[in-house]
């Protein structure tokens, strides 16, 4: 992970991705490497490679809070607010104390017709 993030940081992006994506190949079970990826692809501005990362993370570890709000805040900045609630309130479900997740939530829901 050190790495990948050593590469984001130089700007490498192509190098860090492959970096990630070879850690989650090495250990399919660990999310993080996946989040990386989807954090980085948003930044090239390839939004649905970046939601199927953040997707094969949460399937990785569902039962992961940091893992769901990633999930969450990805699928708001995609604009698919639906798919955002449902996944910010699976956070909550794991973890009630995230304030900032809380209050986005909220803030979806007041927006929402």
């Amino acid at each position: 992970m050190g790495v990948g993030a050593a590469l984001a940081a130089l700007d490498r992006i192509d190098q860090a991705l492959a970096e990630y994506e070879q850690i989650s190949a090495q250990w399919p079970d660990f999310p993080f490497a996946q989040v990386r990826r989807g954090e980085l692809l948003e930044k090239q501005g390839d939004q649905a490679a970046a939601l199927a990362a953040f997707q094969a993370a949460a399937r990785v570890a569902p039962d992961n809070a940091d893992v769901r709000f990633a999930l969450a805040y990805a699928y708001r900045r995609a604009g698919q607010i639906d798919a955002a609630m449902a996944e910010f309130e699976a956070g909550l479900a794991l973890d009630p104390a995230r304030a900032a997740a809380r209050q986005a939530l909220e803030e979806l829901k007041a927006a929402t017709p």
